[in-house]
Order: C-alpha cells, then structure tokens, then sequence
C-alpha cells in the first residue's frame, strides 16, 4: 500500500479537479423555472429550518450577504421564497419556502436523485460503501481546514 506524504501531487492534482467535477455536475440538472444550483441549495437550506435569517443563509452556504441578497431575489420574483421582518428586531430579515417553493424543490430532488443513481451505478457495489465513508472522511477534512485556513 502507497503512503500518501503532504506533498504527494495527487493530492493536489484532486483538490484542483473534484470541485470542477462537482460544478459540472451542479449545472447539470435541468431544474425548473430555470433555478440554479446555488438557488436550489438557498431553497433546501431553508426547508431544513422552515424559515431562516439571511445572515444564517449566507453562514450556510458560506458566500458573502451581498451574494445572498442577489441570489435571493429571483426566487423572490418567482414566489419561491418570501421575505419578512422579525418581530422582535426590524434589522433582521427572514425568508421562508412558500409553497410553490416547496413543490420545485420536491421537483428539484427528484431530478437529482436520478442524477446521484446513474452516478452511483458506475461504481462497482463492493466499493461503495469505502467511496461513501472516504467521502465524509474529506468533507469533514475540508470543513476543518476551511475553518482553520479559509475563514477570517
């Protein structure tokens, strides 16, 4: 078994392709009413919480607010979110899925879902399972390192 040093070029040579990999595949789906992956992300992010503050939006999705504020509004025009006020501070706005939201992210999982199944059929099965846990052991490797390194 080969032992993976820092400065093994493979390493590199991953880290410059996976995500190219991932943003191929991000702009794959033929999603309705034209939304983007980021846009799809904003809808199930605030699906999982039921409403949320744009600040924890933008903390999420790590992107800038101003970043959020201009991927929210087309999904404001298109009635697919709704934006509000809170309550107890006027500062701080919200948005939750309306309901046309919530029926284009059902569309939006059910499309890539299928996209995930045809990905996972090119893998052999006695593999799978080393691929997923190989996998979650680099998302939270990423997470650490972005935490330590990228954020300031």
């Amino acid at each position: 078994m080969n032992t993976i040093t820092k400065t093994d070029p493979r390493i590199e040579t991953l880290i410059q392709n996976i995500p190219k990999c991932f943003k191929t595949f991000a702009r794959y789906p033929d999603f309705p009413q034209n939304i983007t992956f980021n846009q799809f992300q904003i809808l199930d992010s605030i699906k999982q919480r039921k409403f949320l503050s744009l600040s924890d939006l933008s903390e999420d999705l790590k992107i800038d607010k101003s970043t959020t504020t201009r991927i929210i509004s087309p999904l404001l025009k298109k009635d697919l979110i709704s934006k509000f006020k809170s309550e107890n501070d006027g500062r701080s706005v919200f948005v939750a899925l309306t309901d046309t939201g919530s029926e284009v992210l059902t569309d939006c999982w059910k499309i890539l879902r299928s996209a995930i199944d045809l990905l996972i059929q090119q893998i052999p099965k006695d593999k799978i399972n080393q691929i997923v846990e190989s996998l979650l052991l680099l998302h939270q490797t990423l997470e650490y390192t972005c935490d330590k390194f990228c954020r300031k």
